[in-house]
């Protein structure tokens, strides 16, 4: 009688797994044995169940953490015979997680001072980049990697009498994501007191007061008399310390005048080049001016006018050159 031989039986299928990013993730080979076996693995990510056994089996892999990046991972199983005749092995993948990109808040509201900052969180698992859109404001950081946080500032005061709008873009450009954050700086509510309302003087020569004006925002004091005599107005800021006085000449209501706003008028070194000043009188004047580069847009007019001077032809003279305006009336003598 004759006894045939055992067959030694020993494959795994299939040969490769691909599991998913998350912790959790499984999925099974089968192994077709007569003999017993076991099952290893070099990674502390991967468990293998069962992981010995005796002939045939089916064995599920599973990925106890998530993948910690968005590359993939991968490993090998492998397999061998008790009596260490057979070896087989599977490959598994574990894919990278999904990469993403977002950021918070939807909107940083700042207010209409300069230096003032609000803060944008980018939640992230790979590289990013940012950009402003408008050049009114800063970002603290320009690109990152993975989670982080920016900040973007204001580098002016915003007297525009309306919100300034715009967005902070991210882009991570390798995984083509996008994200935006709205930015607003709230407009400046201006504020204007002057003290006191009214100013009283005694008959006296010499005598002063001052006028405090407090404010937020630009300001200019205008003179309105129409008339006028001599007088010096002070103009401060809050907490009294002086910035500059002001004489006021206003001649007695029975005599024509005629002066002007400024005493200095300045254009640019290009032809058109054009600034303004006004005439300041109580009746007719006549302006004259003997140049042949300066233009004027009225040489007469009655009572308070402004005027436009323009430049006919640009400077080439490599330094300034001058014009003298004269403005006359009756009775009243030339002034320069």
């Amino acid at each position: 009688m004759q006894q045939d031989s055992l067959q030694q039986s020993f494959i795994v299928t299939p040969k490769n797994l691909t599991l998913n990013s998350a912790a959790g993730s499984k999925d099974s080979v089968q192994l077709n044995s007569n003999s017993s076996w076991i099952a290893t693995t070099t990674v502390n990510w991967l468990s293998i169940s069962p992981n010995s056994g005796g002939n045939s089996s089916t064995l599920v892999i599973t990925a106890n953490t998530t993948s910690p990046t968005t590359q993939n991972r991968n490993a090998v199983v492998i397999l061998n015979s008790s009596n260490g005749l057979f070896t087989d092995s599977v490959n598994v993948t574990q894919l990278g997680i999904p990469p993403s990109l977002t950021t918070n808040p939807d909107t940083v509201f700042l207010q209409s001072d300069t230096g003032l900052f609000g803060t944008i969180n980018i939640v992230s698992n790979g590289s990013w980049n940012a950009r402003i859109l408008q050049p009114l404001f800063e970002l603290s950081s320009n690109s990152g990697k993975g989670n982080g946080s920016i900040t973007v500032k204001t580098i002016s005061i915003n007297q525009s009498g309306a919100d300034i709008m715009t967005s902070v873009i991210f882009t991570d450009t390798i995984n083509n994501l996008n994200s935006s954050v709205i930015v607003v700086q709230k407009a400046l509510i201006g504020t204007l007191a002057i003290n006191p309302d009214s100013l009283f003087f005694a008959p006296a020569s010499g005598e002063s007061s001052t006028i405090s004006i407090n404010s937020n925002t630009l300001w200019a004091a205008k003179n309105r008399t129409g008339n006028i005599r001599t007088a010096t107005v002070i103009v401060n800021i809050p907490g009294g310390r002086i910035i500059d006085t002001v004489v006021v000449s206003q001649f007695d209501v029975s005599l024509n005048f005629a002066l002007f706003s400024v005493d200095t008028l300045f254009l640019g070194n290009t032809s058109g080049s054009v600034s303004n000043f006004s005439v300041i009188a109580n009746g007719n004047w006549t302006l004259a001016e003997s140049t042949v580069w300066l233009a004027l847009n009225k040489t007469n007019g009655t009572n308070t006018e402004d005027v436009t001077a323009r430049a006919g032809s640009n400077n080439l003279f490599g330094a300034p050159r001058y014009a003298k305006v004269t403005v006359s009336s009756t009775g009243n003598p030339n002034k320069k």
